[in-house]
């Protein structure tokens, strides 16, 4: 990480800070255990939350949870740095995919069976609404975005080894 260019290193620490704070409120059945901005396989930087319990089945909500904290990477970038980066395609590939499957539970009150009828509209406006809810979750919790930003540049790791980090 130390050769990256430092304009592309801050982004993807804002990237994975975005990731981060939208992960811990949107998503409290999990705990996140690493942050990095180290380059792994391809990716820039990740973020690894792990569930507090096993999960069987699980609310349509979640879901809707996990595709803004997909989107958070992406919206902190433009948020925090004025413009959109690159590196957002694989969480776009995940919220699309998630979206998707939200389809095919009749999320949007389409039947499942039916689900290529689906007008691409109402998928357009649903993500509309909720790239607006991450940057709103971000902008309220931007000195924690910002705290987070700045220990990924110095440490390029961070590891939560508590329990949850909401103890």
């Amino acid at each position: 990480i130390e050769e990256m260019e430092p304009a592309q290193r801050r982004q993807v620490a804002y990237h994975e800070a975005g990731h981060v704070v939208a992960q811990y409120y949107l998503d409290p059945d999990s705990r996140i255990v690493r942050a990095t901005i180290i380059r792994r396989s391809g990716a820039l930087g990740y973020v690894l939350p792990v569930p507090n319990f096993d999960i069987y089945a699980m609310p349509l909500r979640r879901i809707v949870a996990d595709i803004m904290v997909s989107m958070a990477g992406h919206v902190a970038s433009k948020l925090f740095l004025g413009e959109y980066w690159t590196g957002a395609s694989s969480d776009f590939q995940q919220a699309r995919a998630r979206i998707m499957a939200l389809a095919d539970l009749g999320y949007f009150g389409v039947h499942p069976m039916r689900v290529e009828q689906l007008d691409q509209r109402i998928i357009d406006r649903f993500w509309a609404d909720a790239e607006e809810q991450v940057e709103r979750l971000l902008t309220m919790h931007a000195d924690e975005v910002h705290a987070v930003a700045k220990a990924l540049l110095e440490k390029g790791c961070l590891l939560y080894t508590s329990p949850s980090p909401r103890d």
